[in-house]
């Protein structure tokens, strides 16, 4: 798992591949992109299933917000 350069709003460091909450979103993957450091999550609207995916910004206003919950590799049922 690589270090983002990010810290969540209890300042634990996020790395690639933990899952986070932002606003009290459902959970969020952390991913690397094609834009860099992005957030993955399963768009559910009828019965397509979409994955969608945008940056994770350097916003203070938003860093304030995330919280990681756990990662990708202990605890993939979060993103269920």
């Amino acid at each position: 798992m690589q270090f983002t350069g990010l810290k969540d709003k209890n300042g634990k460091e996020i790395y690639e591949g933990d899952i986070i909450r932002c606003y009290g979103s459902y959970p969020l993957l952390v991913v690397h992109g094609k834009y860099g450091w992005e957030v993955e999550w399963t768009d559910i609207q009828g019965k397509m299933k979409e994955k969608v995916r945008c940056p994770i910004t350097d916003d203070l206003a938003l860093l304030e917000q995330l919280e990681v919950i756990g990662n990708i590799y202990e605890t993939p049922e979060l993103l269920k």
